[in-house]
């Protein structure tokens, strides 16, 4: 018979209970599943895990799997949490020992190269491709046999290519002034240019020393802190060696369940108690899979960054999971049936790793306040470029993903689109060498009425070293005309500095407050200046 161990609130999965069962001890795995062989007898099989109340229970033959939910005891956790066992004081040491471990504080300069590959693709195999039919009602409610062939279709997709990929290449740089990061290299189907937002999301974290990490942009306490080591129970599987080295498997989970918290693995050096690997999950909507290796540096028996592999599938719970400051939303289930429905096999995999790593060797980089810098020699590199770090030479649909996606943006002017909408929602519209101000084409206040104008600033087309914005206005109400007109000059390219001078002929709200550079959003319908009648 095959089961499952969760948390009776949560249904999160139990990893490594404890299962008691006919004089025989078993563990459950990662996902908290076992398996166990029934004999005909009336013994109980019996669960217990640290923090948890023991449960038992009477096997049946009839049945062939078992979810088991077990409740968490608050006062044997508090118990067991604060306790100075051997595992506490592992994790306690690895805490005190950061200044030896931590690449940022045992080295004085390092650097390193590295390669980043993320892809969203589905696995063909698991694509059910049978053509179903369904029952839809049109508009008089009659009934009317379709053909569903989506599923289909997919599968034909995803067996010649990858929904969708981008890979770059990074210079990571630190001194005494801190960290910096340098793209040397980037290319994103379907782009010319890569969207700077992008370059700019922190996916995942390069320090595994930190008090708060970064997984997929959501932040989550460290377990290697002293405020991680009160929020997570900590168990040790077993010790196994990592290069040669012991190393002790402590697998950690939070004090209190929720869909949304860490849990994982630590694998920490028997000997200088830094880390030698991490695998780390996020249960929600969907199931974040986080696994980080490291390379130990004899000469300074410091575990350096290796490789990160994050993995991103279709989750088994019903609570949300913001990522990328969104909601993303699947369908609850708890079957551990396969499901081969095409978008429940969809998923995001973001795959790096390092060379070129030098340690202790003079590292200068200007402007240390610029932690990310996008040269614009970076974004033309060619395919030779991209050939040295080819991972997977079977891999034909990665070729084809860049040559179907880039010919599709190029039909469908995805760029253009981008790009437009950018300038939107800063409030413009681009018209040749002018950006309109969508802004100034009609207000209204009680001073004025209704205000119509006319506005803009003149944009790259015309040059990329100067621009003038300006505008004019009139309001029906006090029959008056507003204008302005600001001349600009660029001083420097690369912190986008400009000098301006102005002159407004206008009204201002009294008592209003205009920092130079504040941003306005832009508004279709912008309630405020209705309430407002004292202007100067």
């Amino acid at each position: 018979m095959q089961g499952q161990v969760v948390d009776f609130d949560s249904t999160i999965p139990i990893a490594f209970a404890k299962i008691s069962y006919n004089e025989k001890i078993i563990t459950t795995d990662w996902e908290g599943f076992f398996t166990v062989e029934i004999v005909p007898d009336n013994k109980p099989l019996k669960v217990s895990y640290k923090g948890y109340k023991d449960k038992s229970y009477f096997l049946s033959k009839d049945v062939t799997f078992l979810m088991i939910k077990i409740v968490s005891d608050e006062n044997r956790k508090k118990r067991l949490i604060y306790t100075e066992n051997k595992v506490n004081a592992i994790i306690k040491k690895a805490v005190d020992n950061k200044p030896q471990t931590q690449p940022e504080k045992a080295f004085r300069t390092y650097q390193y190269k590295n390669y980043e590959h993320v892809l969203v693709s589905a696995n063909p195999k698991a694509i059910d491709s049978k053509i179903d039919t369904i029952r839809k009602k049109n508009f008089f409610g009659v009934s009317k046999i379709k053909i569903d062939s989506s599923n289909y279709k997919f599968k034909k997709l995803i067996e010649k290519q990858h929904l969708y990929q981008t890979e770059k290449v990074n210079l990571i740089q630190y001194n005494v002034d801190g960290t910096k990061e340098t793209i040397l290299a980037s290319r994103m189907a379907g782009f010319k240019e890569p969207l700077y937002d992008y370059l700019g999301l922190n996916l995942v974290s390069y320090s595994l020393y930190e008090n708060q990490i970064d997984i997929l942009d959501i932040p989550i306490q460290n377990p290697l802190s002293n405020l991680g080591r009160r929020m997570y129970n900590f168990n040790i599987v077993d010790t196994l060696k990592i290069q040669n080295r012991q190393v002790y498997r402590i697998y950690f989970q939070p004090n209190r369940l929720n869909s949304n918290s860490l849990r994982g693995l630590l694998y920490i050096d028997s000997e200088t108690f830094g880390l030698a690997k991490a695998f780390f999950r996020i249960y929600g909507i969907v199931n974040i899979n986080a696994t980080y290796s490291f390379q130990f540096m004899k000469e300074n028996s410091v575990w350096f960054p290796d490789k990160r592999k994050i993995l991103v599938v279709k989750g088994n719970n019903s609570e949300d999971l913001n990522l990328f400051g969104g909601t993303i939303q699947f369908n609850a289930t708890f079957d551990k049936s396969s499901n081969k429905n095409a978008s429940d096999q969809v998923y995001l995999k973001l795959e790096s790793s390092t060379y070129d790593v030098e340690i202790d060797k003079p590292v200068n980089f200007k402007e240390p306040r610029i932690k990310i810098d996008v040269p614009s020699n970076s974004l033309s590199k060619p395919d030779s470029y991209w050939k040295t770090f080819k991972k997977d030479s079977v891999d034909i649909r990665k070729i084809k993903t860049y040559s179907v996606l880039d010919s599709l943006s190029s039909a469908r002017n995805f760029e253009k689109k981008v790009f437009l909408g950018k300038k939107i929602i800063n409030g413009y519209f681009p018209v040749s060498y002018l950006d309109l101000d969508l802004r100034s084409i009609i207000k209204y206040n009680n001073f004025e009425g209704f205000r119509l104008g006319f506005g803009g600033v003149t944009n790259s087309k015309l040059s990329k070293e100067y621009k003038i914005g300006a505008f004019v206005a009139y309001g029906f109400k006090d029959q008056n005309i507003k204008f302005g007109i600001t001349p600009s000059y660029l001083l420097e390219e690369k912190t986008n500095t400009w000098v301006s001078a102005s002159y407004d002929d206008d009204l201002v709200e009294i008592g209003q407050v205009q920092l130079a550079t504040q941003n306005r959003r832009f508004k279709i319908y912008d309630p405020r200046p209705i309430n407002i009648s004292t202007f100067y």
